[in-house]
């Protein structure tokens, strides 16, 4: 029962009109009218007068006003409740689908590691708001146990040539025709870790259960698919990874103190490497230079 009702209710118990409890009280009629609609409530001198008049207690007059509130505050309480189990399962899903995502991207990246036939291009290129202030390109061949590398940047533009098998390993300046034998000793064949060290650090952890884990659970990291990639946000790096193969397709990266935009852009061909690719270059073309 709200608080005016019960002082209607009580007040009809002992027979008495608002005017005569009023004259009781010493205060208007109005006073009365206006509890008994619930506009007001009584004040402490009144409450206390009123508890000698119908015998009754404070507490007991006040128990069912502060009862009307507890229903209210449990339901709020319940709506919190649920609303959190939603957002808890919600986010539940989201990092066991960015956990799946993971995983098929770190098993699809491994497998590229004992590859003996592949190439891939990677187009860099450093962009203020308007124009592309910086590009380079790279170009690596590899097939049977010879690498080549061609690396070309703005004007600029050399060859890394390394035979596993016989031992000829050298680099070019094509702009100026010169020529440096290097250690081959010095220079691991890599095979297909080419490529696992393009990997997109951001997502890769080399199928380590406990830090997909953690990858999957980090509120920084976003993962979301579109026309067959992946897309992968952290921070100020957005990658595209391609579903099937696990292989970057671009990156886009924000420097914010600068505020440049750097952009890689991968193509990958595998087993697709010829014996032309992996020629190399006619040695006497070249001024030999010490390395």
């Amino acid at each position: 029962m709200k608080m005016n009702e019960k002082l209607i209710s009580l007040r009809k118990e002992k027979g008495w009109s608002q005017e005569e409890l009023a004259n009781k009280l010493n205060i208007s009629r109005q006073a009365i009218s206006k509890w008994e609609l619930g506009e007001s409530v009584p004040d402490t001198n009144n409450m206390m007068q009123l508890s000698k008049l119908y015998g009754k207690s404070l507490d007991n007059l006040l128990e069912n006003k502060i009862q009307d509130h507890k229903p209210k505050l449990k339901n709020v309480f319940i709506i919190i409740g649920i609303l959190l189990i939603v957002i808890i399962i919600i986010y539940g899903i989201l990092c066991i689908i960015k956990y799946n995502a993971i995983s098929k991207i770190n098993e699809e990246f491994t497998n590229y590691k004992v590859l003996s036939n592949y190439s891939f291009t990677i187009l860099d290129m450093t962009m203020d708001k308007e124009n592309i202030t910086e590009q380079r390109n790279t170009e690596v061949y590899y097939k049977d146990g010879i690498l080549k590398k061609i690396f070309t940047s703005d004007n600029t533009k050399s060859i890394l040539f390394t035979n596993f098998n016989t031992g000829e390993s050298y680099i070019t300046n094509e702009n100026t025709k010169e020529i440096s034998d290097l250690d081959v000793s010095k220079i691991p064949d890599t095979r297909g870790q080419d490529i696992s060290m393009l990997n997109p650090s951001v997502v890769y952890c080399n199928n380590d259960t406990s830090q997909k884990v953690l990858l999957a659970i980090s509120p920084k990291l976003k993962i979301s698919t579109q026309n067959g990639s992946y897309i992968v946000k952290y921070e100020d790096h957005t990658i595209w990874i391609n579903k099937d193969t696990g292989l970057p397709i671009k990156t886009v990266s924000i420097d914010k103190e600068t505020q440049t935009e750097h952009r890689s852009i991968f193509e990958f061909k595998i087993d697709q490497t010829s014996d032309e690719d992996i020629l190399g270059v006619n040695k006497n073309e070249y001024t030999k230079n010490e390395y």
